[in-house]
């Protein structure tokens, strides 16, 4: 598999993750913070000043508050995080899928 640097526009794959055929990443649970909230146009996440975000892995953890099963998932700003894999207490796998925003929508987590 070859991984395209993340400032192409048109890469479907980046270091660390695949774009799906449904359009959601698959992405490696160590995949750097600051490159997921490039990849998804995000400000800030939660935690990530702080260091409890510092990868896609972090920032699933400091919004669950725990421990993750695999399919454990839950929607934060307009995107689902899906855990797909874990290596022991760690989380190896994570599905993003962005969601339609709605325009009265305000940021939220909520887990199902």
């Amino acid at each position: 598999m070859v991984f395209l640097d993340i400032a192409d526009p048109h890469a479907t794959n980046v270091r660390g993750g695949v774009q799906r055929e449904d359009g959601s990443w698959l992405l490696e649970g160590g995949f750097p913070a600051h490159e997921l909230r490039e990849l998804f146009e995000i400000e800030t996440l939660p935690g990530e000043e702080e260091g409890r975000s510092e990868t896609s892995g972090g920032f699933v953890m400091d919004q669950l508050g725990h421990i993750p099963d695999t399919a454990e998932a839950f929607v934060w700003d307009r995107s689902r995080f899906e855990v797909v894999d874990m290596d022991g207490m760690r989380i190896d796998k994570v599905i993003v899928e962005e969601m339609s925003p709605r325009a009265d929508a305000a940021p939220a987590v909520s887990t199902y």
